[in-house]
């Protein structure tokens, strides 16, 4: 399954800030190593 990460999740996870959730970041990282799509929902 992808992950869909909206902007906020995106800034938090690269700038590794404390506000982006240890499951948030598990998701994106476990994404990420089994080659599966994170997809970024544009800013609206």
């Amino acid at each position: 399954m992808s992950a869909v990460l909206d902007t906020h999740a995106v800034l938090w996870y690269l700038e590794n800030s404390s506000e982006l959730s240890s499951l948030a970041r598990a998701t994106i990282e476990d994404a990420m190593r089994d080659g599966r799509d994170v997809h970024v929902q544009p800013f609206r």
